[in-house]
């Protein structure tokens, strides 16, 4: 039985080519720190003030590297929301509910480091008016993958992180009511027509009112005037929060699947000898 086409066999290579991709982002990262170092290094010489290397890891500031390498500013609360993540490190009891569900592991030190590590990746994807993760556009705010998310993790930390383990400090949240997921299958009709075959795409995420109350920053008189300002701001930009319905995100799907099955047809006929006609 020939399995290479098989849905399994198409899942472990997607998983291995996503892991290949989080390795090529760490070189990525690297080369994105020195040129912010060199940057800060010729600003201060124009300024004619001293440099000084930066006092925190660069992914406790708001600032975000791209996928290109580029490196660009959250907006100023950033920072005082990603110390409040911080403070986990150091302190079990810093998210009451976190402690209370969180088992024995959560006593760890080196546990508590890593999961405010992807809190800190989670909440720089995040809408912190709703708790919405995901890209905002103009349809709406757009789901976003465990494994973009993931790439986030190593182009803002520097470090590669194994699917299992982002999942196991995800879960954490999860059970915390932290975070809410919601999957989003979607079923369509097979390559023969005579079935159908379920697809999955990047789920709902979203955290929620709880963890937005233990984490407290966001609740600040001044850094709830700035949140809302820089929502209102993208707003009058065209920008939309609320999900992208799911109907937008099938259909989206299936147009990709069709365009796929498109090309794949299109070089196979094209690789194929010609019919010479009898007309």
């Amino acid at each position: 039985m020939n399995t290479s086409n098989s849905p399994l066999t198409h899942q472990i290579e997607y998983k291995a080519r996503q892991k290949a991709r989080r390795y090529s982002l760490i070189d990525t990262y690297e080369q994105a720190t020195i040129a912010l170092e060199k940057e800060r290094q010729h600003t201060a010489k124009n300024k004619g003030y001293a440099y000084s290397p930066l006092k925190n890891a660069l992914g406790w500031t708001a600032r975000k590297i791209g996928l290109d390498g580029k490196v660009t500013q959250l907006p100023p609360y950033m920072n005082k929301i990603f110390t409040a993540c911080r403070e986990l490190i150091d302190n079990p009891y810093r998210f009451r509910t976190l402690c209370l569900w969180g088992g024995v592991g959560i006593y760890r030190r080196d546990t508590r480091k890593n999961l405010a590590k992807v809190m800190v990746v989670l909440l720089a994807r995040c809408d912190l008016t709703d708790g919405r993760i995901g890209v905002p556009s103009k349809d709406g705010m757009d789901t976003i993958s465990h494994h973009e998310l993931m790439n986030d993790y190593v182009l803002r930390w520097g470090e590669m992180i194994e699917e299992s383990k982002w999942h196991r400090y995800v879960k954490f949240l999860s059970n915390a009511g932290f975070i809410t997921t919601l999957p989003i299958n979607i079923s369509i009709n097979d390559e023969t027509g005579q079935g159908s075959e379920i697809r999955a795409i990047a789920a709902y995420k979203q955290l929620s009112t709880a963890f937005f109350t233990e984490l407290r920053v966001s609740h600040f008189p001044n850094v709830a005037t700035e949140i809302y300002q820089n929502r209102l701001k993208a707003e009058n930009n065209g920008y939309r929060f609320d999900w992208i319905p799911f109907r937008m995100l099938a259909n989206r799907l299936v147009t990709c699947l069709n365009a796929t099955l498109f090309n794949e047809n299109t070089t196979h006929v094209r690789s194929s000898p010609p019919v010479l006609s009898p007309h």
